[in-house]
């Protein structure tokens, strides 16, 4: 016994310094080294752990690991499901694959609590969108309430960051819940931020787990539509509903200017058709820095002569970018419909998405661009004008975008 009570003070105090200092290894030699009398500390311990101070600030929710030793303060520690990885003991990790209190348990732990999937094992945060990519997630730069926000690396924080979107703003900036933002293992939220992507996990059901509900909208009285009523118009740049502009019809010899957030930066920039000596169209940016546009840069020289050809811009692709899209109207009635995609600074070659036939009379059409089933990629919508007085009501078809190619033009409307 004599022993006993020599050993016990020794191990107390190292125990004290041990833990301020959070230092798990030595906490293990610890235990090794003086097994017989941990017992009698185990109360001091846990007085300590609770009244450590802000490297142990409990977050809101039931998150089960507040209390966890924090790890991962240079970067989150993570594994893959055959136990590779970044990380020093097995037993830090939750079920999905990450270290405690780092960004990536909270938002696995965030989704999983709302019934999500296929979050686990996805490594660091700057790896996550891609690894989503790889398992068939979508993948974007447009929020929604719900997804994870993914940063790229830094110099300080080369692994990345991950947050959980609480809330999204009319400006696209989002309002998050975040672990481990400061690299020192604690809670925070309502942080206003804009992420490098959005990985949607969440379905429609378990999204809206998350919003509040919608007021059911009275029944409309009906009445004869014009193109104008058929789908809101709003800019561009509108997140909530799709925009939907009109297709620019081009001016005497060929030119034209309209408006398109080319680099997905939420900001407006400036287009122009301006045809070359050959009558061919090329097409020039003039970038938004907030307060002014850029001079102009050539995105594409084309092959389509400019004088023949109705322009518009949006994101036909879903990848957050705005293409440029020109519409031709043939002689017999039919067009033909080439979309040019934006790689961000540049647009690619004409690519051929549609020629309608001649049966399908396209000559006196009003067509407008807008996201019409809510999937992300704007969809073409052509209003044909009555031709018999008869015919008080215009004819409308959709056609929609899968992409990469737009389907065939479906009549909507009886």
């Amino acid at each position: 016994m004599a022993n006993t009570k020599v050993e016990t003070q020794p191990l107390i105090i190292e125990i004290v310094w041990m833990t301020l200092v959070g230092s798990v290894r030595t906490l293990r030699a610890i235990w090794h080294r003086h097994v017989r009398v941990l017992a009698t500390s185990v109360l001091l311990l846990g007085v300590i752990i609770i009244f450590a101070g802000p490297g142990f600030v409990r977050a809101e929710g039931d998150y089960p690991w507040t209390s966890a030793l924090p790890t991962g303060t240079t970067g989150d520690y993570w594994m893959d499901e055959n136990g590779n990885g970044k990380y020093d003991f097995a037993e830090q990790f939750d079920q999905w694959g990450y270290t405690y209190r780092n960004c990536t348990s909270w938002v696995a732990w965030r989704l999983n609590s709302l019934g999500a999937t296929n979050m686990n094992y996805l490594g660091d945060a700057a790896n996550w969108d891609n690894n989503a990519i790889k398992r068939g997630l979508v993948v974007d730069k447009k929020p929604l309430v719900g997804d994870a926000a993914v940063w790229d690396g830094s110099t300080k924080n080369p692994g990345g960051h991950l947050a959980f979107v609480e809330k999204v703003n009319a400006d696209g900036s989002v309002v998050v819940s975040e672990y481990n933002k400061n690299l020192r293992g604690e809670f925070s939220n309502g942080r206003v931020a804009r992420a490098t992507h959005y990985i949607h996990f969440l379905t429609t059901a378990q999204r809206q787990l998350l919003e509040p509900p919608t007021p059911k909208p009275e029944e409309p009285t009906k009445a004869i539509p014009q193109p104008a009523e058929l789908i809101t118009t709003l800019t561009p740049t509108s997140k909530a509903p799709e925009a939907t502009v009109p297709v620019v019809t081009p001016k005497p010899g060929g030119a034209v200017s309209f408006s398109a957030d080319i680099n997905g930066d939420h900001k407006v920039d400036l287009v122009s058709i301006r045809p070359n000596t050959d009558g061919k169209a090329e097409i020039y940016w003039k970038q938004s820095v907030g307060t002014k546009f850029s001079p102009k840069q050539l995105l594409v020289a084309t092959d389509v002569l400019a004088s023949d050809v109705h322009w518009a811009a949006g994101d036909v692709t879903g990848d957050g970018l705005d293409d440029v899209v020109a519409l031709t109207k043939r002689d017999d009635g039919g067009v033909d419909i080439k979309v040019f995609r934006s790689a961000g600074t540049t647009l690619s070659a004409a690519e051929a998405w549609l020629s309608t036939t001649a049966d399908q009379p396209f000559k006196q059409t009003e067509f407008l661009l807008g996201d019409v089933d809510g999937d992300g990629k704007k969809d073409l919508t052509a209003v044909v004008t009555p031709t018999n007085q008869s015919d008080v009501e215009p004819k409308v078809f959709w056609i929609q975008s899968l992409g990469d190619h737009f389907a065939p033009p479906a009549l909507v409307t009886d």
